[in-house]
């Protein structure tokens, strides 16, 4: 989905970057290439305290909260 599909559709503006330390929960839904390089960091969207949430198991254990 491309930026102008997701405003149309969902009346949303997809992101270029996310902001770094803004988030409370981050949810890993879908493991794409950027998430499981080694050199991405996760942790540095989030603020403190945080909740991050591994739904496909790929994210190293000692980052996440939860995992299925």
């Amino acid at each position: 989905m491309d930026a102008a599909e997701a405003r149309a559709e969902y009346d949303i503006d997809m992101l270029e970057t996310p902001a770094k330390a803004a988030y409370d929960a981050i949810v890993l839904a879908v493991p794409h290439n950027a998430f499981l390089n080694q050199d991405f960091d996760v942790q540095a969207f989030a603020k403190d305290p945080h909740v991050i949430y591994d739904g496909k198991g790929v994210l190293p254990s000692n980052i996440v909260t939860e995992r299925l």
